[in-house]
Parts: structure tokens; C-alpha cells; sequence
């Protein structure tokens, strides 16, 4: 499966989150910078992965530098683009970020909404599978998980 299939089953799925909450939202054009609107007027902006495995061995050494012993070690995480350029980080025009982790089967495992300003300017966002360690690109992340509430709702009346 290609990125833009990715990102695809990552916005269908908070469109759909967002209606169970009371919200109708719009895709907007990819030249938009930011995703979706809500009928709240919340700009959203939405971020698909699927999870990355890392396995490294890592070398212990003594004081002398011979190995002492080796250390294998699996990281498992999610990583987001902001698609800032090289040297030039993304100030997104949204209110709000919604982070959609998918495992390998395309299935979401877990959902973050989290306000822009906790995102700012970062032009890669990595959230670990479990929040055992301090990671210092989760930045706290883990209380953002699931806050579908975060986005203020009101019940939306129409007329016939």
C-alpha cells in the first residue's frame, strides 16, 4: 500500500470518529494546508502511519572496552512527517494534529489529538508503541490519547 492509501484509511477514520462525536467535517483540496474542517471550524490536520520495528544489538563494553556483552534490543513506534523541508521547519496553519497509528495489517491500534500548539514547528513526530521509557520526541504525547473530546462538539441542527 502506497502513503496516499495510508493517509486515506487514516482521514476516513477520523471522519467517521469525528460524526460519532456530533461533527460533520469536510476534505479539503491538497493544497489546503490542513486536512479537514469542522462544522465547529476546527482545522485539523491528520497524520497516517504504520508501525516501524527497529531491531539493533547493542555492544556493552567494560572499562577496559572489551565486550562485556551484547544487548539485542526491538523498538517499536510510529513516526510522522510535518513535511517541512530540510532545513526549514512547518508552521501548519490547523488547531489541531490527529496522529492515526496503524499496525501491519492497516488496522488502528491507537489515536492521539493533540492541539497544535503542543506540535509547533517539529518536522518529525515519533510516538513508541508503549510509553515505557522517555522518549524525547513523544514529549508527553501518552495524555493526548484518544482525546476525541479535545474538539469541542455541539449537537448540529438542520432544517428541511
Amino acid at each position: 500500500m502506497n502513503k496516499n492509501q495510508i493517509g486515506w484509511i487514516g482521514q476516513t477514520y477520523v471522519m467517521f470518529k469525528l460524526a460519532e462525536e456530533g461533527l460533520f467535517s469536510l476534505d479539503l483540496p491538497p493544497e489546503m494546508d490542513f486536512d479537514l474542517i469542522t462544522s465547529l471550524n476546527e482545522k485539523i490536520e491528520i497524520k497516517t502511519s504504520t508501525i516501524h520495528i527497529e531491531k539493533r544489538n547493542y555492544i556493552l563494553k567494560n572499562k577496559n572496552k572489551n565486550v562485556k556483552k551484547t544487548n539485542p534490543c526491538t523498538r517499536e513506534y510510529w513516526a510522522f512527517g510535518n513535511n517541512g523541508t530540510f532545513n526549514k521547519k512547518r508552521d501548519r496553519k490547523c488547531d489541531f494534529f490527529i496522529f492515526v497509528c496503524l499496525d501491519r495489517k492497516y488496522k488502528v491500534k491507537k489515536t492521539f489529538i493533540v492541539p497544535k500548539k503542543i506540535i509547533g514547528e517539529r518536522r518529525i513526530i515519533s510516538i513508541p508503541k508503549e510509553f515505557k521509557q522517555k522518549s524525547y520526541n513523544a514529549f508527553s504525547l501518552k495524555e493526548y490519547e484518544n482525546k476525541w473530546d479535545l474538539i469541542k462538539t455541539k449537537e448540529i441542527h438542520t432544517s428541511l
